[in-house]
């Protein structure tokens, strides 16, 4: 690998690690009642219609 080239993986690495802190934050708003987890749903099933 040239210098200063990241290693392909990593990037899948950094994906996975921005998933999992969307998840956490998500998951702090439904405890600090922020929304709802009937509303989080409801918001997620409306994007996935929405993009078929």
């Amino acid at each position: 690998m040239k210098p200063y080239c990241r290693f392909p993986l990593s990037y899948i690495m950094e994906a996975a690690d921005d998933i999992s802190y969307c998840i956490a934050d998500l998951d702090d708003a439904v405890e600090k009642g922020i929304f709802s987890v009937d509303k989080l749903l409801e918001y997620l099933r409306q994007g996935l219609v929405g993009d078929r």
